[in-house]
Order: C-alpha cells, then structure tokens, then sequence
C-alpha cells in the first residue's frame, strides 16, 4: 500500500459541469474557489489541478465532488445547457 495521503481524481462528468459553470459565470479559478467555498480549506490551484483531471487530497476532492452533486445536477433534459449553467430546473 503506497504511504501518504489519499487522493481521489474528479470524473469527467464533475469536470465537464463545473468548467461549463466557470465559463458560463465567467469565474475565474480564484473566484470559482470562493464560489464552493473552498477559501480557507484549500486553494485555488487545488481546484485547477482537480479541474484538469489531477488527483487531489481525498478531503478536497469531497468537498468538489459534493459542491458540484449539490450545485450542477447531471442534465436530465435535452437542453443541458440550463443545468450546466448552474440553473436548477423543477420538474
């Protein structure tokens, strides 16, 4: 068993919908960081390199993973632009 801590790497689903978020807000990764609450538990760099398919710390990636499960649901419709946006639709 490798040493150190545990890492986790974003699916490429969680990627897709959080940079389709970033670049329909315009955010940049500092102020994406803000946006899910990750100032203060980890940096801005944490999150780009999850973003670009890197594994982070497990407890970071938690955290994106929950942010992104809570905030950007999976398009359920044909127009998944409206969920990728960070809208929620009701049906």
């Amino acid at each position: 068993m490798a040493k150190g801590p545990r890492t986790k790497v974003l699916r490429s689903d969680q990627i897709a919908r959080l940079e389709n978020f970033r670049v329909a807000r315009r955010l940049s990764y500092p102020q994406l960081n803000a946006a899910i609450g990750g100032k203060g538990v980890f940096g801005w760099q944490v999150l780009q390199r999850a973003m670009n398919g890197q594994p982070v710390w497990d407890l970071n990636h938690r955290h994106i993973a929950e942010w992104i499960e809570q905030h950007l649901p999976a398009p359920t419709s044909k127009d998944g632009k409206a969920a990728a946006a960070g809208e929620r639709v009701d049906l």
